[in-house]
């Protein structure tokens, strides 16, 4: 006979009946762009000659999952923690538009990778585009942070008019010519720096190590550092102490980038139960509110 540790019955039946709720409330929960209408609507599909959404190819969903569980540890087919390759294999094997449809809890997503099409996109969003938010970072933003945040969602955090209100309030500023030239040599200056520190890093071949990406990291965030603080946080120093501040907001950038994806595309029980992830992101992201 099997035996349960009964402690943890009344925490599993809840992760049961909740990933019922999301599975049975999956179109309720995804954001639905209006623009939806235009692209599956026959008449005005049969009126332009155009191709109707549901033949854009991509993975086909299953009943009750969707393709949701293709992005499952053990059991799934892709690695979400690595988006770029994920993007890579989508274009290898579907071509230039790939449909990924059947989203626990999240619209669909598009994957464009023709540049001519990706212009006509942005050219036809108007002032008021719509870009589904991060539903993790909103969270964080509106309900574990409010009182850092108040009502400010961000560029990322909205769309719509809200989106709008934001841009207009910051693009004045930063788009001015007199603002851009100020910070030319500055920013010269740090990606001499990497330059430099590229040639330290090159083998006999020429050849950067394997971990390349990770000194691109480096050299965007001493970028960012330098324009929105105005100060070197010093990511680009050959020697960094693993107790530096600038590794540590190094390591907290990185973790929050690759784990936004396993959040919002995998089934989301963080939105109803603190998981160990969400909490894991919660203290990272808070590293930088402190």
């Amino acid at each position: 006979m099997f035996r349960t540790n009964n402690s943890k019955m009344p925490l599993f039946k809840k992760s049961i009946k909740l990933l019922k709720f999301l599975v049975r409330n999956r179109s309720e929960e995804a954001v639905v762009c209006p623009e939806i209408e235009k692209l599956t609507n026959p008449v005005s599909i049969k009126s332009q000659g155009l191709k109707p959404y549901s033949d854009i190819p991509g993975p086909r969903p299953i009943p009750i999952l969707g393709n949701t569980w293709r992005l499952l540890p053990v059991i799934g087919q892709y690695d979400i923690s690595d988006v770029a390759k994920l993007s890579t294999l989508f274009y290898q094997e579907y071509g230039k538009i790939v449909k990924l449809s059947g989203l626990v809890g999240r619209p669909d997503l598009l994957f464009v990778y023709d540049a001519d099409e990706i212009e006509k996109v942005y050219r036809r969003e108007g002032p008021t585009p719509f870009r589904p938010s991060m539903p993790c970072l909103v969270k964080y933003k509106s309900e574990v942070r409010k009182d850092f945040f108040g009502r400010e969602g961000g560029v990322v955090g909205v769309h719509g008019e809200p989106w709008k209100t934001f841009r207009t309030k910051v693009q004045k500023p930063i788009l001015q010519l007199h603002t851009v030239r100020k910070y030319v040599e500055p920013i010269e200056a740090v990606t001499n720096d990497f330059i430099q520190r590229m040639t330290e890093m090159q083998d006999d071949n020429g050849e950067m190590p394997d971990d390349f990406d990770n000194e691109i990291h480096k050299w965007a965030l001493e970028c960012i550092g330098r324009v929105s603080l105005d100060v070197r946080l010093g990511c680009l120093d050959s020697n960094l102490s693993p107790d530096s501040e600038a590794l540590k907001i190094i390591e907290a950038a990185k973790y929050a980038l690759r784990n936004i994806a396993i959040l919002e595309l995998r089934f989301p029980f963080w939105r109803y139960l603190p998981t160990s992830l969400w909490t894991r992101y919660v203290k990272n992201m808070d590293y930088f509110v402190e």
